[in-house]
């Protein structure tokens, strides 16, 4: 290097640059900065060259971030799981012996419907009979049913300010061969606001032998607007619900 009058510049050794930084740097020396977007190429920056920030080093569960604009994360926090649409089983009940009634107590409000499901039988010596419903220990006049039934000719049935509501009906023990189940959804059942209400279906063989196959749709009434926090299932006769018999109970989100 030389200067104007062709005379080499001294080599000055240990000098603090000064004056403005250019290139990947930007500031002034003899403090420059790295400018944005700057090219390090295969270059390695330290874990001590880089400034901490305020997130405390950890593993985090169902991360929620704060992400700045250049990227840096500025805040992070143990989260919560997402809503997933479906049905979460919430109680199960499989009868080791006949049993007259199936209860479920203390039904979390945390989901925004309830799906029931039975999979089993009676112990009438009848074709199928009545299975009924009571809510939150209830049994006064606050509930009501009606349901259309299919077979070789259409029928319908209802009941109104009952003591119970009836959800659909189970084979006996001198039906066919088809086992009887019901579904039964209640819409809404942890809001306090309005009454409560529900539809239900079911499919029973009329035991006259052959798969007489009988299909039952319908729906509920309950006049109060608590919020639903126990189930109580039995059989209008009185009767037995059979050994071997499944109630299942699920949240709906």
């Amino acid at each position: 290097m030389s200067n104007q009058l062709g005379v080499p510049a001294p080599n000055v050794s240990g000098a603090t640059p000064s004056g403005p930084a250019g290139g990947d740097l930007g500031g002034s020396y003899p403090n420059p900065t790295v400018v944005s977007g700057a090219h390090l190429g295969a270059t390695t920056v330290p874990h001590s060259a880089i400034a901490n920030t305020a997130v405390t080093p950890g593993s985090y569960t169902n991360t929620n971030l704060t992400i700045a604009a250049d990227g840096s994360i500025t805040a992070a926090s143990n989260g919560s799981g997402g809503s997933t649409p479906g049905m979460v089983q919430i109680a199960q009940q499989v009868l080791g012996s006949p049993a007259a009634s199936v209860n479920f107590g203390s039904i979390p409000n945390t989901y925004t419907n309830l799906v029931l499901t039975i999979t089993g039988g009676t112990s009438t010596s009848g074709a199928n009979e009545s299975v009924a419903l009571q809510i939150n220990g209830d049994s006064a006049s606050h509930y009501g049913y009606t349901a259309a039934a299919t077979w070789t000719t259409n029928t319908s049935f209802f009941g109104a300010n009952g003591t119970s509501a009836v959800i659909g009906s189970l084979d006996g023990t001198t039906a066919g061969s088809v086992i009887g189940n019901i579904t039964l959804r209640l819409l809404g059942y942890a809001q306090t606001t309005f009454p409560k209400g529900g539809t239900f279906s079911c499919v029973v063989d009329l035991g006259s032998g052959g798969l007489n196959l009988q299909q039952i749709v319908g729906g509920i009434g309950y006049t109060q607007t608590a919020a639903i926090s126990s189930l109580l299932i039995f059989l209008l006769s009185g009767n037995n619900f059979v050994a071997g018999s499944i109630f299942t109970l699920y949240g709906e989100k």
